[in-house]
């Protein structure tokens, strides 16, 4: 190797890597500062290898350990995400920012190198990222989006008694699709509103109460202390969106609460990640046909 190796220590290594997202050819290429000069040095990373070969370095970089200090920065040095974010929020603060073009090409590849993983994280990663990826729309503004949200409605889980009924068994908690963060997002509005529209007749999806459980739980069980099946329905599949994602057979259930004396109807399914609940008070046309279980 010709002229002087260049060294860096583990301490100057974490707190000075950072991305540069072109070279002359225009390929995104990764780079560490110096800790001392301040200057953007290139990196690229082959996928292949699970390594990150440093521009002037005698040896590549594991990618895992650069993942933990990488930060993704435009071609003027304006920082955007770390690499360990999840990859929709990679793409969500990359997307439409100027001089970010290449980075959404390295998130977009280091997804597909994670489409066969095995590992739960990975997964849940990957389905995320197809979802904002993907052309899913619902239309709605953000000052819609915001009084849905803000709306003062008793959360449906409190005036159907759904914590009443469904409180002392297992650890998790009710709560409103609004309340839950990934509701601002409108590619997972859109999807699952393309999953529950025909079930809901009508009612509006932000005010759908779930109920989540770690996968494994006994859930269907749970339920039906104070509700009969309906009917057992074909999973939900993520199709051209989500491609390989599928659920269990969704559980459709139909319950009554005598003591708030409300209709309630509950859907139940797992995937890789948990086991769900959705609820929603019954349609008035069906209320007439519902009783109490068991009777």
């Amino acid at each position: 190797m010709e002229g002087d190796a260049v060294q860096y220590s583990d301490e100057q290594l974490n707190n000075a890597i950072c991305i540069v997202p072109e070279n002359e050819e225009g390929i995104g290429m990764w780079a560490v500062r110096d800790p001392f000069r301040n200057e953007a040095i290139r990196y690229s990373i082959n996928f292949d290898e699970k390594v990150v070969h440093i521009e002037g370095g005698s040896r590549p970089m594991p990618l895992e350990e650069f993942k933990k200090s990488a930060i993704r920065v435009t071609d003027d040095g304006k920082s955007l995400c770390s690499f360990m974010q999840t990859l929709n929020d990679q793409y969500a603060a990359c997307h439409g920012v100027a001089g970010a073009e290449m980075h959404i090409m390295d998130i977009g590849m280091t997804a597909q190198q994670l489409r066969d993983s095995d590992k739960v994280e990975d997964k849940y990663n990957v389905g995320m990222f197809d979802i904002v990826t993907s052309d899913l729309r619902d239309g709605l503004s953000f000052m819609d989006l915001m009084a849905k949200i803000n709306a003062k409605n008793a959360p449906t889980y409190e005036s159907l008694g759904l914590k009443d009924l469904y409180s002392d068994h297992h650890e998790g908690e009710w709560f409103e699709i609004r309340e839950h963060p990934q509701f601002m997002v409108e590619q997972i509005r859109a999807l699952f509103g393309s999953y529950m529209d025909n079930l809901l007749d009508g009612f509006p999806i932000e005010r759908v109460s779930c109920l989540q459980l770690p996968a494994g739980q006994p859930l269907a069980m749970f339920i039906e202390e104070h509700a009969d099946l309906v009917s057992q329905d074909a999973p939900f599949e993520g199709g051209n969106i989500i491609p390989g994602y599928r659920t269990s057979p969704v559980g459709h259930y139909r319950g009554y609460n005598n003591e708030k004396d409300e209709h309630f109807d509950v859907i139940v399914f797992s995937d890789f990640m948990g086991t769900y609940a959705y609820a929603w008070p019954t349609p008035e046309e069906l209320k007439l046909q519902n009783r109490a279980p068991g009777m």
